[in-house]
């Protein structure tokens, strides 16, 4: 198939969205197992829909050719006046989780999908995203303010770290797999041309919203670390974005132990 352009509030996926870019040079796509899972699209400079291809936009693909089109959101946009060539970077549509944030839970003698039940509701905001495991095994963990995605992959105490298994990923549900498949892996090197001119523009490791917290440990007979959570902080351009990321920001060490009690019992 060829590749679709969306706009960033685009869900559904199933019709031609802005426009078919049939004028594509390329397009690749790297999935490696539980990790990164991108798109890479050449695209000419003077194409009929150069000028659409911006951030947050999404671009579907056949991600290989046994799984269903998948949609990727823009978050690099990289012009070669040299080569005449637009460079488009993409992340699965799969990476919003990551702007979400869960707080802290411990979770008992649970299976994936019944962890999953307890996820979404520490989480900050909502989760639209469905999630389906062939594990049935019963475990316990237990997770630290961390964004969504990485409560499923990536860090200690993770559904992958606790329950292993390989993830599989579609524009609304999350599989965990006892075993998905074969690996299909392509390394993509971007070309090096220090004589040419690029402008570039990236949306990676932006957020739009920060949630503060402390931790403090009161004095007396409760020695239980507890945590205060700060409102909510909005970026001014907060309305302007549909993908809204929040991140937490850790204050702890701006409070002594002293401020810190002061500030529960107040």
């Amino acid at each position: 198939m060829k590749p679709i352009l969306y706009e960033q509030n685009e869900q559904i996926f199933d019709t031609n969205g802005i426009g078919i870019l049939d004028d594509t040079i390329s397009s690749k796509v790297t999935e490696v197992r539980n990790s990164e899972f991108e798109l890479e699209l050449k695209y000419p400079i003077g194409g009929e829909w150069a000028k659409e291809l911006t951030q947050n936009r999404y671009i579907l693909v056949k991600p290989n050719d046994y799984d269903e089109p998948h949609a990727f959101r823009i978050y690099e946009v990289d012009k070669e006046i040299d080569s005449k060539q637009i460079t488009v970077k993409a992340v699965t549509k799969t990476d919003e989780l990551s702007g979400n944030i869960i707080k802290p839970i411990s979770i008992k003698s649970a299976t994936p999908s019944g962890a999953w039940e307890q996820i979404k509701r520490v989480a900050v905001d909502s989760i639209s995203y469905n999630f389906i495991s062939d594990i049935q095994t019963s475990k316990d963990t237990s997770m630290e303010i961390r964004n969504v995605l990485n409560a499923i992959l990536g860090e200690e105490g993770s559904f992958v770290d606790t329950w292993g298994g390989e993830i599989k990923r579609t524009n609304n549900t999350i599989y965990l797999y006892s075993k998905r498949g074969r690996d299909h892996v392509t390394t993509i090197r971007p070309r090096k041309n220090l004589k040419n001119v690029k402008v570039k523009s990236s949306m990676a490791g932006k957020f739009t919203r920060i949630l503060p917290y402390i931790k403090f440990t009161p004095e007396g007979e409760n020695k239980v670390e507890q945590i205060i959570y700060g409102d909510i902080i909005k970026s001014p351009h907060y309305e302007d974005y549909f993908v809204k990321r929040i991140v937490p920001l850790d204050l702890s060490s701006e409070f002594n132990d002293s401020n810190s009690t002061s500030k529960e019992s107040k």
